[in-house]
């Protein structure tokens, strides 16, 4: 499990997460207390993306990971752990308290939140969670269950168990899929932030950085994913400290400042810094 308050904070700015994460070892014995005999499956329903914990980017361990534009045809079989009272209570990276009681699950790539099916490979049996969290960062494992999908499925006392996982309807689409409707998307011809300098201040030769990776491949997926949605203006600039800057500019119109920082936001980026060239 990822258990991140302020995931969007700072998530992009520099490719590297500045707050604490925290992995449950998944080998606990059951927890006592509430008991989840009377636990019911939630019902999946449309509602909205987190505008936490949905970057399209981010880095964990040194390791890069791409949250999907849409939990459509999502399907995946591997290990599933779980996690409990030592994260009761704590907030998830999506922002919501963590309940061991309610039948929630972490997932690496899936857009926030997604309903999906789990099912046991070894017996057959099933349950349906609501993915409001990341994690688990363990190689092999695809979900981290809540105490009470996980006492469901019966697998509390061994830990880890075989699964697969299927994403139900109505699924989840981010801001960056690119079937969603582009009308509030025009081309970029000025670039700034919330917290950029007053737009009497800006010059041309300032860009708006959005990402720093150590990996093209990861600053080129992000370019895109951006020039896509937004138009021309987004660009992969290296730097002496061998990182690839994702930035926007130059800066030409001061006036579209709030229009791209709403822009960005809907992204699930706004850790953006004004630069020079």
């Amino acid at each position: 499990m990822f258990i991140l308050s302020y995931f969007r904070t700072g998530i992009l700015g520099s490719g590297l997460l500045s707050a604490a994460v925290l992995l449950t070892a998944c080998t606990s014995g059951p927890e006592s207390g509430q008991s989840t005999s009377a636990t019911t499956d939630p019902v999946p329903f449309a509602e909205p993306p987190s505008r936490l914990g949905n970057p399209m980017v981010y880095t964990v361990f040194g390791e890069e990971y791409r949250v999907i534009s849409s939990s459509e045809g999502y399907r995946e079989r591997g290990l599933a752990s779980w996690y409990g009272r030592k994260f009761h209570g704590k907030p998830t990276s999506s922002g919501v308290t963590y309940d061991m009681y309610a039948q929630t699950a972490a997932h690496k790539t899936l857009p926030i939140p997604t309903f999906v099916r789990v099912t046991r490979l070894d017996n057959g049996r099933s349950i349906v969670v609501r993915v409001n969290d990341r994690g688990p960062f363990v190689d092999g494992r695809i979900i981290d269950l809540s105490y009470a999908a996980a006492d469901r499925l019966g697998m509390t006392e061994e830990g880890l168990t075989p699964v697969e996982v299927k994403a139900l309807s109505p699924y989840q689409y981010l801001a960056w899929h690119p079937s969603l409707p582009t009308q509030n998307a025009q081309p970029l011809s000025a670039s700034a932030s919330a917290a950029a300098a007053p737009a009497s201040s800006l010059r041309h030769d300032q860009f708006l950085q959005v990402g720093a990776f150590s990996q093209r491949q990861t600053a080129e997926y992000l370019r895109q994913r951006l020039s896509d949605r937004l138009g021309p203006g987004v660009e992969i600039a290296s730097s002496a400290d061998a990182l690839y800057r994702v930035r926007i500019g130059p800066l030409r119109e001061p006036e579209d400042v709030d229009r791209l920082r709403l822009a960005l936001v809907e992204f699930g980026i706004d850790a953006i810094y004004l630069t020079q060239d």
